[in-house]
């Protein structure tokens, strides 16, 4: 999100919810946040689809820690998703629910199998909404449950307070016994309380799509949540096209740059074909 690319340049002042449903009256009368899933304005071609699927599923955000600029392999969940959430207060109804409801989308078009982990033991993506009194709490379950790595990026989600939501992915490096290199083992997303409706579910439904693999953003990207012009608040008839395209059958963890792009063109003449 571009609010979260301009908290990067400096330790900006923590935005209040206030702060946050005044810059969401802005940007959509400026016409963006729109909630048109399947726009008529934006059409696109496979050929369009290929070339975004190579920029999102294969490009690295300019921030990521590792400074790797792009994936040379396939990088996605092989095992079956189980999430668990954290939130307090009047939003956890609403949270939960359109968390549940966004990985019903991504597991109709992925394939996947998710559902909401039966104790916290048992998650591999965690989910934590955090107001104020929450982030102490988050850092010691971290330090306990993850590591220092983890603590650390819920202090910095703290101290960044222009950032409404932020995720880290940890994936096998290597291939060995359980599974290939390149399959997605752990994620940790982290979003603000206090936040809109729409901006709240604007936050769940790109976190958790990019938690899926599709992780980065670009400008050329359109109709499409992945981008940070922020015209489209929330995830796009396109965008589940991304999806199918990285969890195609033909695909699969590891699978080097080269042979998965030609796999993805020959399944979207076949999925799109014409088009």
């Amino acid at each position: 999100m571009l609010v979260a690319l301009l908290a990067l340049a400096g330790c900006a002042p923590t935005m209040t919810g206030e702060d946050w449903r005044a810059w969401e009256r802005q940007t959509i009368s400026n016409g963006n946040l729109r909630t048109d899933r399947d726009p008529v304005d934006a059409p696109y071609t496979n050929r369009d689809l290929l070339r975004h699927f190579d920029l999102i599923a294969f490009g690295v955000e300019p921030d990521i820690n590792d400074g790797r600029t792009r994936l040379d392999r396939v990088e996605r969940w092989e095992e079956p998703i189980r999430w668990w959430l954290f939130a307090n207060g009047a939003e956890q109804g609403a949270a939960r629910r359109e968390v549940n409801e966004t990985f019903a989308r991504i597991a109709t078009a992925t394939g996947l199998d998710i559902a909401e982990a039966s104790s916290a033991d048992i998650s591999n993506i965690d989910i934590w909404f955090l107001g104020p009194d929450d982030y102490d709490p988050a850092k010691s379950w971290a330090r306990q449950v993850l590591g220092a790595e983890e603590e650390d990026l819920i202090e910095s989600f703290r101290t960044f307070g222009n950032i409404p939501c932020m995720g880290r992915i940890l994936t096998r490096s290597v291939p060995g016994e359980g599974g290939p290199a390149g399959a997605h083992l752990y994620a940790l997303i982290l979003i603000r309380t206090g936040f809109s409706d729409l901006f709240r579910l604007s936050c769940i439904e790109e976190e958790l799509v990019q938690a899926t693999g599709l992780g980065n953003d670009d400008d050329s990207v359109r109709p499409s949540i992945f981008n940070d012009d922020e015209e489209f608040a929330l995830l796009t008839r396109h965008d589940e096209w991304l999806l199918r395209l990285l969890y195609h059958p033909r695909l699969q963890a590891g699978m080097p740059y080269e042979r998965a792009i030609l796999v993805a063109q020959e399944a979207l003449e076949e999925m799109r074909p014409g088009q």
